[in-house]
């Protein structure tokens, strides 16, 4: 199968066993505060926000009742998520019940408050995953991440986009978030894949484990997400780069720990968390030293905070009922981001309300930001609750009511607040263009999404003209990704963003440009990276290093060794070069038999790597010739770019995903069947060399690339040539020509095939 494989963490401890030397006294009597139920009003008097800021209220029960995570849809609805079943009582009583809702909140008279709840769904167990997507939302209900149409604010049609999505564990260590992030990708934490739709079908790609509860990208795409005791991990590096060589393992530039103080400041006495009878998890006033919860973090992208506030880290403490903020800054010469405690000895914002319980974060369309609270007192899962921890919620109570929640907006008193929620989704793709370089990320986001849902070829024109302009280098970067996903990038778009001295952009220009290696652009595409390597910005060159190897020819690997040259003392330089070789290890050891690296450990390493290579040993190269062998080397970079994540770089199929090609009869056989398998996808049960693959083995289906932009007739013959000569294989190969008429002969085609029926259309050829 070409199918791509690659919260509720909710705040908390990981689990940590008991020890016998660990006595759980209960805390002190003048520790047992009171913590009755307050209204919204009552609760934001309990809240202390930091000077020139206010807390309004977005939105409370009876609209919503145990909100943990939402999404913003192009009209400024919020879609909430609901998870009522978590937690009723100290045993988790009724845990698995239908009781979960997910709910669209609007603003109907323009004050900023929602004053309509509609139920788009209910009778959900446990949902922690909500995603606008279009046509439709994606949620989970563990353990099945769904996609649902949308029929006027109706559930339609459902499809499971993966059956695994959040199997086993419990509640708080199963995948939640679904970001669409800048690469047009959609991350989870919790979770090592990702998911995109392309041409019509979902596709599950691996990619890095992540994080515990809640996931976000800063403006430059990099992704950031925590763990329950460290409040900020990051990555500085591109999403499942490091994952290309089936050879190599690094983590470099990934889960790097963003913010190393730990620290919190509660303006309340916390003995209600969950290993509050250690030693030094409270002081000796009964306050919270460090994270406990940590989780729904968010990098403020917003335009209604004062230009300071930009980029920086906000983190949610449950357990210690606050936010954290962290200033961010930046390594001048890599670009790392790193972050710092804004304050002494305080919070961003803090509550003296014990069930004040904020869970996730988000950047809100007007600029401000937008803070989700489960309201309750339990907050702590069965799985982990010391017996510490429920005697302090019997004996406060704590474990009634269930069912309240609230939804904040935190706005800056020196800005002026627009409480008319914007409709993108009425705007044309024109109008949507200047949104992409809008000073509020949400809305560059959105524009992007809502373009590349589109697919409106027809303003590629007005987006290579911004891409030349060099005004705003956020816009100029969104543009690039909006291209790469309406399939539209080309070597004239590369050319104009390569124009900018901006670092980022650049950095973005080289990453966006591998979606052409391996084509007829790809020549044109090298004189805009030679320039691009003269900048002296190492993150640039570790962009460089990553993406050099992606490109099937020789001037490409020169630049490579220039860069390895210059920078290779640096080690995300290192992993990236050597993820990125895949294939390009002998030609790279040949270049270097007439100008070895400065670095004599650099060819062991690839030479290393070379024997791990999809890429047969120049002896076992396929019996092809002039324009054929081009065809099949071009085929290994097509074939590692959309086949690779579940076919494997030795073609054994990765389980439980995706059937071997090695000596499968569906590759080696007729080439119509396999453009047909390749253009319209098909469905399973399948036999391959006498073994039937069918669910749970493999995938269900494994969707067609017919309507893929970015996959045209070429690159699907290179892709045929490779895998048909690849692994001891040996087949004609085919040219575009062949693919292009069986697109041509099966237009009106609808659906996936089924394996008896390609057999039937083959038997009816002979």
């Amino acid at each position: 199968m070409l199918f791509r494989p690659a919260p509720l963490s909710l705040l908390l401890a990981v689990a940590v066993p008991v020890m016998a030397d660990d006595p759980m006294d209960p805390p002190p009597p003048e520790w047992m505060l009171p913590a009755p139920v307050l209204s919204p009003e009552e609760s934001m008097a309990t809240m202390q926000v930091e000077d020139g800021f206010r807390i309004e209220l977005v939105a409370s029960e009876p609209l919503i009742h145990d909100p943990v995570a939402l999404d913003i849809d192009a009209r400024g609805r919020l879609w909430v998520i609901e998870m009522q079943a978590y937690m009723p009582d100290v045993r988790g009583t009724g845990e698995n019940e239908p009781i979960g809702r997910i709910v669209i909140l609007e603003d109907t008279n323009g004050d900023g408050r929602m004053d309509d709840a509609k139920v788009f769904m209910d009778e959900v167990v446990m949902p922690r995953t909500i995603a606008v997507v279009d046509g439709g939302i994606i949620y989970c209900s563990p353990p099945e991440l769904v996609f649902v149409e949308n029929l006027d604010d109706q559930p339609g049609e459902r499809t499971v986009i993966d059956p695994t999505y959040a199997r086993g564990g419990n509640v708080e260590h199963q995948a939640n978030g679904m970001m669409r992030a800048l690469d047009n990708w959609r991350y989870n934490a919790k979770s090592d894949r990702r998911y995109r739709r392309i041409g019509g079908e979902w596709v599950m790609e691996r990619t890095e484990n992540r994080g515990q509860w809640g996931i976000c990208q800063d403006n430059y795409g990099r992704l950031f997400y925590n763990h329950n005791s460290a409040n900020l991990f990051g990555d500085v590096v591109p999403p499942s780069a490091l994952m290309r060589h089936p050879g190599f393992e690094s983590n470099a530039g990934i889960n790097r720990r963003v913010a190393r103080d730990n620290t919190v400041w509660p303006a309340r006495v916390t003995a209600g968390v969950n290993r509050g009878y250690r030693r030094n998890q409270l002081t000796r006033d009964g306050y919270l030293t460090s994270f406990t919860a940590a989780c729904g973090p968010l990098i403020y992208r917003g335009d209604q905070f004062p230009g300071e506030y930009l980029g920086d880290s906000f983190v949610c403490e449950p357990a210690a009922n606050l936010i954290k903020r962290n200033v961010m800054t930046e390594d001048p010469r890599t670009g790392e981001p790193s972050g710092v405690n804004a304050y002494q000895d305080k919070e961003f914002l803090t509550s003296t309300d014990e069930r004040f319980r904020p869970v996730s974060l988000y950047n809100a369309p007007d600029g401000t930001m937008l803070v989700v609270d489960m309201y309750r007192g339990i907050i702590q899962h069965r799985t982990y609750l010391t017996p510490y921890l429920r005697d302090y919620i019997l004996e406060l109570g704590l474990d009634q009511p269930t069912g309240l929640g609230r939804i904040y907006r935190v706005v800056h008193d020196r800005r002026p607040v627009r409480r008319e929620a914007p409709d993108l989704s009425a705007l044309t793709s024109e109008q949507l263009v200047p949104l992409l370089g809008h000073a509020n990320g949400w809305h560059r986001d959105t524009a992007q999404r809502l373009l590349i849902d589109r697919g409106d070829l027809s303003v590629v024109p007005r987006l290579t003209q911004v891409l030349a302009a060099h005004h705003v280098p956020l816009g100029q970067i969104h543009v690039l990704w909006t291209l790469e996903g309406l399939g539209a990038v080309s070597a004239g778009a590369i050319a104009a963003a390569g124009g900018s001295r901006d670092p980022k952009v650049l950095s973005h220009v080289v990453r966006v440009a591998e979606v052409l290696a391996g084509t007829p652009d790809a020549a044109a595409v090298m004189p805009v990276l030679e320039r691009i390597a003269q900048h002296d910005s190492l993150e640039v060159r570790r962009q460089l290093a990553f993406s050099l190897g992606r490109f099937p020819n020789p001037e490409a690997l020169r630049l490579l060794t220039r860069v390895l040259d210059e920078n290779g003392g640096d080690s995300v330089v290192r992993a990236g070069a050597l993820s990125g070789l895949v294939g390009q290890e002998r030609a790279l050891l040949a270049l270097w038999e007439e100008r070895p690296p400065r670095n004599d450990e650099w060819i062991d390493q690839v030479t290393e790597l070379a024997e791990a290579s999809p890429l047969p040993p120049s002896e076992h190269e396929p019996n092809l010739e002039g324009e054929e062998l081009e065809q099949y080397r071009r085929g290994l970079v097509a074939y590692e770019l959309v086949c690779l994540g579940c076919h494997m770089a030795d073609g054994r199929g990765l389980a439980p995903v995706a059937p071997p090609l090695v000596d499968s009869e569906w590759v080696t056989g007729d080439p119509v069947t396999l453009a047909l398998i390749l253009l319209h996808g098909v469905m399973g049960p399948i036999e391959v060399a006498g073994k039937l693959y069918d669910v749970p083995d493999i995938q269900p289906v494994m969707p067609g690339l017919r309507d893929n932009p970015e996959v045209d007739d070429a690159m699907l013959a290179d892709i045929m040539t490779y895998v048909r000569n690849a692994w001891g294989h040996e087949a004609t190969a085919v040219s575009a020509a062949e693919v292009n008429a069986v697109r041509r002969q099966t237009a009106n085609r609808a659906g996936l095939y089924t394996a008896d029926e390609l057999k039937q259309l083959e038997a009816a050829r002979r």
